[in-house]
């Protein structure tokens, strides 16, 4: 694999997707090529940093309720109010 390739590659690498003769061409371009390690270990960082700040949504009120009633009842579940 050369650089170009790698790099288009990182984001599968980095979130796990990467398996086999995929992960190993990339691993071992990496071993030799510092300036794709810094790329890769840069998107690494960023990716965590990112992922670390996010502040994921609580659902609203009942939600799990009205959802699992609907699916006992059959039906979808009704509108509620939003917030």
């Amino acid at each position: 694999m050369n650089c170009v390739e790698i790099r288009r590659a990182a984001d599968a690498l980095i979130d796990g997707e990467l398996s086999g003769a995929g992960k190993l061409r990339v691993e071992e371009h990496l071993k030799y090529c510092a300036q794709c390690r810094q790329w890769v270990d840069s998107a690494r960082r960023t990716r965590d940093t990112v992922r670390s700040r996010v502040v994921k949504p609580e659902p609203p009120g009942r939600l799990e309720t009205r959802i699992r009633r609907a699916l006992d009842a059959g039906r979808p579940p009704a509108q509620g109010p939003r917030g």
